[in-house]
């Protein structure tokens, strides 16, 4: 029988080139500790768990477009979502634009075992707060001066995909938008265009949420490695498609032989894996 190595993949987003050298340093490093962090919590609980534990890290940092870190919406508002997803089961959950909840990925985990998984607005933070979620603001000086300059973020998210010893994946993502956006713009990462899984692979997406859904990104990859039974050919072709269209996005990808698959149309995308003492960061 074919030994299973847990892996973990993660990502903080694609976009632009961090050109200073000092600022990609500090995110590498910081991706590096919430990777360490979250594949010791791999090796002892099952991917779902490790996906929400170490998606939940990232939103924690404000360096990140989520969570603390989130961009804000044209009237200086954070919405944020999050989704999550359990391959073993094929399962889906996720919250959209929930506004006052620091872990948007806690909540969509919860929802993962109700009967109406995927919630909106203000009754997504209605249902959080009677669920005990912890609420708090998640505007920092830096969303607030972004939004005073009426900047986006561009395409930034964040997300992981697991492995673990049995043999189950799971795919989490979470956004705080692109910035300065139309109120109540939904984007991608709540949905399986973006976060996907199987029995066979698991995907995270990231780049203009738009593009992403028209793309149906995670779905078509996860249909198409399982047809060609190699994820790494149904990366190749999907993006193919993807860069003829001049679409802007990247994905990370995992499948159940433990094969890890990172691509992007973007300048850069910043991901970190590891497979048993194996490991990598962009």
């Amino acid at each position: 029988m074919r030994r299973i190595i847990p892996t973990l993949v993660i990502q903080g987003g694609a976009g632009g080139l961090i050109k200073d050298k000092r600022r990609r340093l500090k995110i590498r490093k910081k991706m590096a500790g919430i990777l360490d962090r979250g594949y010791k919590k791999l090796l002892s609980a099952n991917a779902i768990a490790a996906v929400t534990w170490v998606t939940r890290l990232l939103e924690n940092d404000p360096e990140f477009n989520a969570g603390r870190g989130a961009m804000l919406q044209a009237d200086g508002k954070a919405r944020l979502s999050a989704a999550v997803m359990d391959g073993a089961r094929s399962r889906f959950a996720g919250v959209i634009n929930i506004e006052g909840i620091r872990n948007p990925v806690l909540v969509a985990r919860s929802l993962l075992e109700e009967s109406s998984r995927i919630l909106a607005g203000p009754e997504a933070r209605r249902w959080a707060v009677d669920a005990g979620f912890e609420t708090g603001a998640t505007r920092t000086a830096r969303s607030i001066r972004l939004w005073e300059k009426k900047s986006s973020a561009g395409s930034d998210t964040v997300g992981a995909v697991a492995l673990d010893a049995f043999g189950q994946l799971a795919s989490a993502t979470s956004t705080g938008g692109r910035g300065y956006e139309c109120p109540g713009r939904v984007s991608d990462s709540p949905m399986p265009a973006a976060t996907y899984a199987t029995d066979y692979c698991a995907i995270s997406a990231t780049g203009h949420g738009e593009e992403i859904i028209e793309a149906a990104l995670a779905v078509r990859i996860a249909q198409r490695a399982a047809d060609m039974n190699s994820l790494k050919q149904a990366f190749r072709k999907t993006f193919s498609e993807v860069s003829a269209r001049k679409g802007y996005m990247g994905a990370i990808g995992l499948n159940r032989l433990g094969h890890v698959v990172i691509q992007t149309t973007t300048p850069s995308l910043l991901y970190g894996w590891q497979q048993g003492k194996f490991r990598k960061l962009f």
